[in-house]
């Protein structure tokens, strides 16, 4: 049976998974919402319910008109029964469960998943207690609790087997890891062996840790070298896309540097999906932004991570409040923006496409982001007379700015009446030509986030009439 001792080593291993989900708060104050637990009969109902304080003070919860004539309440944080009368911190990463008791004789088992989040309880179980919530992590077998018959408040802490073992890339230069052959999850430490140093980078030059040795989590390759023109260690949150691990959704991950005179206060996810008044680059205080505060952090490395539903946002960023011990001021640190741009792709022509059957021929584009490949072939329509080929392609990236180099491609039959410039190639095809346009140099497009979420590609339409 695992308890309480055990979280402990678990919370080294593992790292926390949150969902993304929409929470907002007014200057100065934070909207909590927590979950409150009660009993309705014999089945647990589990509600959340919006407790709004001051920012960033220590203080108690005062549970007010939440409490009946004759209940009691034990409260779950961090893995942890505290006391109502605990003092805790004010923001909206507080990880902090209620539950409610009609009786002073009742005892609960409670279930939590390893990252904190309470997901069920029972009360008064007179046999061993079980759940039938399903709980998966990335590269782990569905959780199994370990349970026992209890007669008090129990905490029962979700235990996971690893069942991704793939081996995850991690290039060093200019210092050592520690792990020769790093597998999936496992947490990695590199140590600079640059005189000098200054400062991490990734394989994009972002900026990941100014401290010599440091810790991270294995979850896609990577590679980071020492740099040693970094000047003042200032703090830092460092995002990193690493969507696939959870399948058919957008997963990212961040971590968190803070050099001494720092407290964390509050750290999470901001999404905007449109680039009016500056929201490309999303903030705490924008219109239309949807906030997503984490309560996990892994205290070995300084690392959370969120899992998006759906189809995510346009612009989505990590976000990290803390505490200057030296001005007294709250100040919000921000990571780049991770953008998912649409691109539309048209080329006209001035002919019909009357093909027939053969699946190959038609316009396509090829670029930079496809390998130069015949991956993408765009859809054909016939208007007014003439042929009109289109594609949508998202292009993501992390940082301000992508710059891809591309062309159209086109396969006709080959006795097809065409001008001159058409090519015939066995190599290609013994049946179709072909043509690049445009002729000559590559067609080079600049994609900017601020200039909106759906875009053209460079010159768009493309036409030949």
């Amino acid at each position: 049976m695992k308890k309480l001792s055990t979280f402990l080593l678990l919370i080294v291993g593992f790292l926390f998974v949150g969902m993304f989900m929409p929470n907002t708060y007014a200057t100065g104050n934070v909207t909590l919402n927590l979950k409150v637990v009660t009993k309705n009969g014999s089945s647990t109902v589990i509600t959340t319910t919006p407790f709004t304080m001051p920012f960033g003070s220590t203080t108690t919860l005062n549970l007010g008109e939440l409490l009946g004539e004759g209940e009691s309440a034990i409260f779950v944080h961090n893995d942890q029964f505290t006391e109502p009368t605990d003092t805790f911190l004010m923001s909206a990463s507080l990880n902090l469960s209620i539950i409610v008791k009609s009786d002073i004789q009742d005892y609960v088992a409670v279930f939590v998943d390893t990252n904190g989040e309470l997901v069920d309880v029972v009360y008064n179980p007179t046999n061993e207690p079980s759940t039938s919530v399903s709980l998966t992590k990335p590269g782990f077998n569905p959780a199994t609790f370990d349970t026992a018959v209890i007669s008090e408040d129990t905490i029962f802490i979700a235990e996971y087997i690893k069942s991704n073992e793939a081996s995850i890339s991690v290039t060093i230069n200019g210092g050592t890891k520690d792990l020769a052959d790093p597998k999936f999850n496992d947490i990695v430490t590199v140590t600079s062996t640059t005189p000098e140093f200054s400062h991490w980078v990734d394989e994009f030059g972002f900026v990941v840790s100014y401290d010599e040795t440091f810790k991270f989590t294995a979850l896609n390759s990577i590679t980071l070298t020492a740099m040693t023109n970094g000047g003042v260690p200032t703090p830092n949150i460092y995002l990193r896309d690493v969507s696939g691990i959870r399948e058919n959704q957008e997963s990212f991950y961040a971590k968190i540097y803070l050099p001494e005179g720092y407290e964390l206060i509050e750290w999470g996810f901001i999404g905007s999906n449109t680039n009016e008044n500056g929201q490309y680059q999303p903030t705490l205080t924008g219109e239309n932004v949807s906030l997503n505060p984490n309560k996990s952090l892994n205290p070995a490395t300084s690392e959370f991570l969120t899992t998006i539903t759906g189809d995510g946002f346009a612009y989505t960023r990590a976000y990290a409040t803390v505490y200057n011990n030296t001005t007294e001021l709250y100040e919000t640190i921000y990571s780049l923006v991770r953008n998912k741009i649409l691109i539309d792709f048209q080329i006209n022509y001035s002919w019909l496409h009357e093909f027939g059957d053969f699946s190959v021929l038609g316009a396509y584009v090829r670029g930079d982001f496809n390998g130069w490949s015949l991956d993408d072939k765009m859809n054909h329509s016939n208007e007014g007379g003439k042929s009109v080929y289109k594609i949508r392609k998202p292009f993501i990236f992390i940082g301000s700015e992508m710059i891809q180099d591309f062309k159209y491609f086109i396969f006709v039959p080959l006795g097809w009446n065409t001008n001159d410039g058409w090519s015939y190639d066995e190599s290609v095809s013994t049946s179709f030509k072909f043509r690049w346009y445009h002729v000559g140099n590559n067609i080079t497009m600049t994609i900017n986030p601020e200039d909106g979420t759906i875009q053209n590609a460079a010159q768009s339409p493309f036409n030949h009439y």
